[in-house]
């Protein structure tokens, strides 16, 4: 039995796609397709079924689908955990696929490259945005190596690490007209507001359901998806925004903002990585996962 085929089957699996499971293996579509019949032929199964927009996997394949694939992540880690076991991070030669939103790409990934610019020239790091409706395929599919962000939901086979916990405050521009120093609740619900929704839009958020509890309610005139951007809106307007803690204190010179407390009680979150459980114990992803680690302890002095 050949077993480097079974590497084929499990891409093809998680893609749906002889074409797109090809391309992320590095070899040619009928290299691809001849290592499927191949298998169909050892398995005594047809294994996929054309479909509209690629295969779908038979009931016999989707049965053996787990246990192919995790025999397949065991070898791998097999094959290079005794060369790797004292890794240093200036031999990898690698590229890293991370998700997250702007707020994580601003605490901690500008940190990141600065110390693999340095320390580490053979990693890459390719960045790519959050997004809450595709997240579930990111792990699935091995889209992405690592997730950085605040979950809300949970997902399947994934595991996570708390990096930094943080609550909220509130921003104007300097030289607000009406705000100087502290603000009272009823100063913060008579001022129009500036809300950053990542993932869903729209102009209710964590702020207005505390507010909700409290029989008030405030106006929000802008809804942005980023906080970088949501900033730039507030330092040109009179605007209130709710911010992190962590990044309304490291944006706050960049955009001429005066920092106040919220004016209620608000519970803050945590962020953290998470990544599918294949890569558990890659060794070159625990270096990059324990540097990440290290950059949030020494950057902000905390870890949850």
């Amino acid at each position: 039995m050949d077993y480097n085929l079974f590497p084929v089957f499990v891409e093809i699996v998680r893609h749906r796609n002889v074409s797109k499971a090809a391309s992320v293996l590095g070899i040619t579509q009928s290299a691809a397709s001849n290592a499927l019949s191949r298998l169909r032929y050892m398995l005594g199964d047809k294994l996929f079924i054309r479909a509209s927009h690629g295969v779908v996997p038979t009931e016999y394949a989707l049965k053996i689908a787990g246990r192919i694939e995790a025999a397949v992540e065991e070898l791998k880690i097999i094959g290079t955990e005794e060369s790797l076991r004292h890794i240093e991070i200036s031999g990898i030669t690698r590229r890293f696929r991370i998700v997250a939103s702007d707020l994580e790409e601003s605490l901690i990934v500008p940190k990141l490259v600065e110390y693999l610019g340095k320390d580490a020239p053979g990693i890459q790091l390719e960045i790519r945005p959050y997004n809450r409706n595709t997240i579930k395929d990111e792990f699935q599919l091995n889209n992405a190596d690592l997730v950085m962000a605040y979950l809300v939901d949970s997902y399947a086979n994934t595991t996570s690490m708390d990096l930094l916990y943080q609550d909220f405050c509130c921003a104007v521009r300097k030289g607000h007209p009406k705000i100087k120093g502290s603000i009272s609740l009823q100063e913060f619900i008579q001022h129009n507001h500036i809300l950053v929704s990542p993932d869903k839009g729209g102009f209710h958020g964590l702020v207005d359901d505390k507010l909700k509890e409290r029989g008030v309610k405030r106006k929000v005139v802008v809804s942005a998806p980023h906080f970088l951007s949501g900033c730039q809106l507030c330092a040109y307007s009179n605007h209130v925004i709710t911010l992190p803690r962590f990044l309304a204190e490291q944006v706050a010179d960049p955009f001429k903002l005066n920092l106040f407390e919220l004016p209620f009680q608000m519970d803050g979150f945590t962020i953290g990585i998470h990544w599918h459980q294949r890569l558990d114990n890659d060794p070159e992803h625990k270096v990059i996962r324990e540097l990440i680690q290290k950059i949030v302890r020494d950057q902000y002095h905390t870890l949850q």
